[in-house]
């Protein structure tokens, strides 16, 4: 067997390794989505914390969600935060709203104000280049 052989071998097996982890974590997503949604957070929450050690967006969304509002947990906005702004760094629209919420209750200054006006433009440039 010739290395050119023995690459596509190893191609092919990877490619299907990846295509599974990504299926499986789309099937893990609406699973978690699915506790939730039945109030059964802390089922929820623990398949969106290992989601999340892929920085799985929608997961991360859902533990700021989860943290900031307090939902079956106790509100938790620092850590809240955290989550927003993981999911946000690849320019998850929600999160990025999110961030700039937390800037607005906190707009006391120039440079607070400042953030929660980045954090909102960068939110509906988003929604205005996905139409």
């Amino acid at each position: 067997m010739n290395l050119y052989n023995l690459f596509l071998i190893i191609l092919l097996f990877s490619t299907n390794a990846l295509s599974n982890q990504v299926e499986d974590s789309s099937e893990l997503f609406e699973k978690a989505t699915s506790f939730f949604e039945s109030g059964k957070v802390l089922e929820a929450v623990s398949i969106f914390k290992r989601l999340s050690d892929n920085n799985h967006e929608a997961a991360l969304f859902y533990l700021g969600k989860i943290y900031y509002h307090g939902d079956g947990l106790d509100v938790n906005k620092p850590l809240a935060f955290q989550y927003f702004k993981r999911a946000s760094s690849s320019g998850h629209r929600p999160s990025l709203f999110m961030l700039a919420q937390f800037y607005i209750d906190n707009c006391f200054d120039f440079e607070s104000c400042n953030e929660a006006n980045k954090y909102f433009e960068e939110s509906t440039l988003l929604l205005l280049t996905d139409n």
